[in-house]
């Protein structure tokens, strides 16, 4: 699930930016039962990281933000400001509107659609409501390259090699990442750094630097 850095809505763009919604987003899912019900108990459990087939994967980097806990969702989600003030089961963006997130999936034969209604049932625990927006591929992608979306729902990229999708791992022109289209004014230091170890790796041929 790619949350968009440069959104169009600015209170949901702010609640992006903080680490601690994007943790609480991730503790909040139950990705065992949509291991059992979408994915038949086959389900490698894990967060946004590159593949074991990767040199550069690391089984703390795979795991991270994995594990479904509600209880410490609900509290970073607290800690971040972000509160139920009206009592109506969901909580606020910092401009008083309601924490919605519409998720961009593809209406296909795959278990996108299947687990983004899991995930919103997840989210809706926490209270965060999750709207799913099914599209046809024709129209899903311009939203991406346009940058018109708030979630948009495709599988990882470059989780073997990072380098075959260095567009989507760092800041390589003025309009990317496609999740961060204004990385190359705003983005944060530790992208910069991402990016230039990215960039390195590109250039170095000594093995030993490369890893």
């Amino acid at each position: 699930l790619y949350l968009n850095w440069d959104g169009p809505k600015p209170a949901l763009r702010e609640a992006f930016r903080n680490l601690k919604t994007r943790q609480a987003l991730s503790y909040a899912i139950n990705r065992e039962e949509i291991n059992q019900i979408v994915c038949h108990g086959l389900l490698d459990i894990s967060g946004y990281s590159l593949l074991p087939s990767s040199p550069y994967f690391t089984d703390e980097a795979y795991r991270k933000y994995s594990q479904y806990d509600p209880e410490l969702a609900n509290r970073l989600l607290d800690e971040a400001g972000y509160l139920d003030t009206d009592g109506d089961g969901f909580r606020e963006l910092s401009d008083g509107s309601r924490f919605d997130i519409l998720i961009d999936v593809r209406v296909t034969p795959n278990s996108d659609l299947q687990m983004c209604e899991l995930i919103a049932d997840h989210w809706r625990e926490i209270g965060v409501k999750g709207i799913l927006n099914p599209l046809l591929r024709d129209l899903l992608y311009p939203r991406r390259n346009n940058g018109e979306f708030d979630i948009h729902v495709w599988p990882l990229e470059g989780p073997a090699d990072p380098l075959g999708y260095m567009n989507d791992w760092g800041i390589m022109s003025g309009n990317g990442p496609f999740w961060h289209k204004k990385a190359m004014e705003t983005g944060q230091a530790w992208f910069w750094e991402a990016t230039e170890s990215v960039k390195a790796a590109m250039t170095t041929v000594d093995p030993a630097e490369l890893r």
